[in-house]
């Protein structure tokens, strides 16, 4: 972890000089990843609008993009619509997570976990 270090700021960096900055150091650095949360904030608002548009989801949380009150992880719900499925056809990752957690829910096998998907929040 610690010698690909190296790799990662200088990947960082060279977002910041593909973003137009023509710092150096730490300033380049922190316009790398000025660039990141750029695009971060493009495809949030881009998924929040489409699941904003729909009237078979629920997201979870602050259904809007401002300010710093959202990191790029959405939760979200949709009814009817298993997981898997949606994960299949629009090629979107998938974290399933029981909502909430219950130990009986934790300690159960995974057979017994795969049978609820249709009540895991996606």
């Amino acid at each position: 972890l610690a010698y690909s270090m190296t790799a990662v700021v200088e990947y960082v960096q060279a977002l910041g000089r593909r973003a137009g900055s023509d710092a150096e150091g730490r300033a380049l650095f922190e316009a790398g990843f000025a660039a990141i949360a750029r695009q971060e904030e493009v495809l949030t608002n881009r998924l929040l609008d489409w699941l904003g548009a729909r009237n078979d989801c629920r997201v979870i949380g602050d259904p809007g993009n401002s300010g710093n009150l959202r990191v790029p992880t959405i939760s979200f719900r949709f009814a009817y619509v298993d997981p898997e499925c949606f994960r299949m056809s629009t090629g979107v990752q998938v974290y399933l997570g029981i909502s909430p957690p219950t130990r009986s829910a934790i300690s159960m096998p995974p057979s017994f976990l795969k049978k609820r998907t249709r009540n895991w929040e996606i």
